[in-house]
């Protein structure tokens, strides 16, 4: 492989060796030492270094609505599901571990969860009409 095919390479995987190995078929450890013997360890850190830079980040309010929309989330499958173990099934699917530790730290108690399963059995006894 000339120098130009292996920083063509470095370049399109932005220095990460793993990424280039797997196109190589070679071990990753031998990647490095071929990076380093063709001079193009400097381009390929910079070009890793570079593709690390975080992006940006969530704002708190995002973060917050998303926790609001998965308490919403959570408390609706409780109260369809009945039970942590048949939320745990098919359709919905969440292990019941995690359905435990979300319910505790969302501090959602039994009388929300009956409180929902009240609003979505009248909801369909009385379906909205659509336009």
């Amino acid at each position: 492989m000339t120098t130009r095919q292996l920083a063509s390479l470095i370049r399109k995987h932005s220095g990460n060796m793993s990424a280039i190995a797997t196109a190589m078929q070679r071990p990753r450890q031998s990647i490095a030492r071929i990076v380093k013997e063709h001079g193009l360890l400097d381009l390929a850190a910079s070009l890793a270094v570079e593709a690390n830079v975080p992006g940006p980040r969530a704002s708190c309010t995002d973060r917050y609505e998303a926790q609001a929309r998965d308490r919403d989330y959570i408390l609706t499958v409780l109260a369809e599901a009945g039970s942590y173990r048949e939320a745990a099934l098919p359709p919905h699917g969440i292990p019941i571990s995690t359905m435990v530790r979300r319910v505790y730290n969302y501090g959602i108690s039994s009388e929300e969860i009956e409180e929902r399963r009240a609003e979505i059995a009248a909801a369909r006894r009385h379906p909205r009409k659509s336009r």
